[in-house]
């Protein structure tokens, strides 16, 4: 549901005086993407344990929250009957979010979008690029909600009101997965990183050389990826949701991958991506797409609400225009400063 929107620039200057600790860098393949991982080592670091442990990590939530493994906690869940099962504490923890985020975005999050996003051809199955009848999403949308589904924390389960009820993560587990590779990282005794899943992105400290971790934000165009801004970030997350490379075209109507579960159909405003920070990363991935689908206005005036550092990027005739929201404000002085 969602398209990589940043990715990081890093550049080391040579120390001037006494050495500096070295920064070394992870990465492997994981939820159809690849994660990386840039560290300042410590003193009696092993840094293959460190990559076991990140790898175990991922492992452990694939096996959790993946719908592409067909024994997965949530695809075994999805598959069930209506009724209360159990479920593990990090699925209750990122189900939980995205009932939060559900409710605070007016519905615009849902974790339960799935089939129109399938019926819409940008599913795991074959594209059609065609438009689906209206009767036929309009039946979907019988089972598309939230409110579908409940928690109970403290007894650890989830209750399904349906059998056909399908929860996707896609658009909030990512964000969960930079969280939790930070925290493994945390447990190592690292002091100062950066992570990093198909775009979403988590950072501690500084470098070695005192200057702080610079994320670039992509400009929304098709085709070689460009930088529209530089962000410096210490100690916060990001995420980014964009709308400008995964759609079809039908008699000239362009259709979007980001489906508007309020309507069943893509979204048809101008806002190109959406990056949000966050100490959440997995906050900000969902906050993101939410933001994504409400569009500038709508969204902006959210992302006002709750306080959010939040960068838009709309598209204006062949360019793009920035709108930031007050709390984002300071972050771009802190690169202006650079």
């Amino acid at each position: 549901m969602r398209l990589i929107a940043l990715f990081t620039i890093t550049v080391f200057v040579a120390a001037c005086s006494e050495p500096q600790p070295r920064v070394a860098s992870i990465s492997g393949p994981t939820m159809g993407t690849r994660y990386n991982v840039k560290l300042v080592e410590v003193a009696d670091l092993d840094l293959d344990k460190v990559k076991s442990a990140l790898e175990q990590s991922l492992r452990d939530l694939n096996q959790s929250m993946s719908t592409y493994i067909p024994v997965s906690e949530l695809s075994l869940l999805n598959k069930g009957q209506a009724g209360t099962v159990k479920a593990s504490e990090q699925l209750l923890t990122v189900l939980a979010q995205a009932k939060r985020i559900n409710k605070l975005s007016g519905g615009v999050f849902d974790i339960t979008v799935g089939p129109l996003v399938n019926a819409w051809g940008f599913g795991p199955d074959p594209r059609t690029n065609k438009a689906p009848a209206d009767a036929l999403l309009q039946q979907l949308k019988s089972n598309i909600g939230s409110d579908h589904f409940q928690l109970d924390l403290t007894a650890k389960t989830v209750t399904r009101d349906s059998a056909d009820l399908y929860m996707d993560l896609s658009a909030i587990a990512k964000g969960y997965a930079v969280d939790q590779l930070a925290e493994v990282l945390d447990q190592n005794g690292i002091k100062s990183y950066l992570v990093e899943i198909g775009g979403e992105v988590k950072t501690r400290s500084k470098k070695p050389d005192g200057q702080p971790w610079r994320i670039a934000v992509e400009r929304p165009t098709e085709g070689a990826q460009q930088i529209q801004r530089v962000i410096v970030l210490e100690d916060i997350g990001i995420a980014t949701s964009g709308d400008y490379r995964n759609y079809f075209e039908q008699d000239g109507v362009r259709y979007s991958h980001t489906i508007d579960p309020r309507t069943g159909y893509p979204i048809n405003h101008n806002l190109a991506s959406v990056s949000v920070l966050s100490k959440s990363v997995m906050e900000a991935d969902a906050m993101a797409t939410a933001l994504m689908v409400m569009g500038p206005v709508e969204g902006m005036k959210l992302a006002e609400k709750m306080k959010l550092p939040v960068l838009m990027l709309v598209k204006e005739n062949e360019s793009f225009k920035e709108i930031a929201s007050s709390a984002f404000n300071p972050w771009m002085k802190k690169e202006q400063k650079k």
